[in-house]
């Protein structure tokens, strides 16, 4: 029997919960779009989330994965007006030009065509010249595809410069640096600057409390996600698109410039 079929029929139950993206607008978070976030309900066998996904990998059967995902989440997006979806699929995943033209049918099929972006995650290696022609694929299809954390693990940072690259994201540990490396905080406002000048976007994720929030708004990022701003929830529990609410700046920084806060 075909490996990917019996890891599938084998898997665990999974769902999917998805975190608001906002973008600022007038000193308020404004939703713009939703990351889909896998989740592994109870099992005997104690499966999370990070085993189900590095197994997969290990094992071969990521695309099997990361096409059941596309099926959940696309079918919940469908059902919501405006609902902008992210999702993110494995370097190994892309690696393989039919699953991507797989995904991107059932992307097509649920009538998301120029709604979904897809991330590139960091967490195995894939294959340049065959990731570029999934991505080609997806770009015809008006399907958006950015870097996922472009910092970490296997990140292909250098594809940015690729026409074909909408984008990036900073992770939590990239945010986490921000706060404690001036320095690399001028590296990132670099970056940001960059992508501003030729088109791209940048997302500031991993933002956890009203401190980190006036910290990395400074930076002018276009879009920001984190448990400060809205935590991950299940479908019927999401905020609607462009649900806004304000942006709160602790007493003690409302007057400090951003790089005095960033050099303490």
């Amino acid at each position: 029997m075909d490996n990917n079929l019996v890891a599938e029929k084998t898997a665990p139950p999974i769902h999917m919960v998805y975190q608001p993206v906002a973008r600022i607008t007038q000193d308020e978070l404004e939703v713009v779009a939703y990351e889909s976030l896998l989740r592994v309900s109870p099992n005997r066998c104690n499966h999370t989330t990070f085993s189900i996904i590095n197994d997969a990998e290990e094992a071969g059967t990521i695309a099997t994965l990361d096409a059941r995902i596309a099926r959940l989440a696309c079918s919940d997006a469908a059902k919501l007006d405006g609902m902008n979806l992210w999702m993110n699929m494995s370097q190994v995943t892309l690696s393989y030009p039919p699953v991507a033209k797989q995904i991107a049918d059932v992307i097509l099929d649920n009538g998301l065509s120029g709604r979904v972006t897809v991330e590139i995650t960091e967490t195995a290696d894939g294959k340049v010249p065959l990731l570029l022609e999934s991505i080609q694929l997806l770009k015809n299809q008006n399907i958006a595809v950015v870097i996922d954390d472009i910092e970490d693990g296997f990140a292909k940072s250098h594809l940015l410069r690729s026409d074909l690259i909408a984008g990036c994201k900073l992770s939590r540990n990239s945010t986490a640096r921000l706060l404690e490396d001036p320095y690399y905080m001028e590296a990132v406002d670099r970056l940001i600057r960059w992508c501003k000048s030729i088109g791209k976007t940048v997302v500031i994720e991993g933002v956890e409390n009203s401190f980190e929030m006036n910290i990395v708004k400074s930076l002018g990022a276009d879009f920001y996600q984190g448990f400060h701003l809205w935590k991950p929830a299940s479908f019927i529990d999401l905020p609607a698109p462009g649900t806004r609410k304000r942006i709160i700046t602790p007493r003690s920084q409302a007057n400090i410039p951003p790089c005095h806060l960033a050099s303490n």
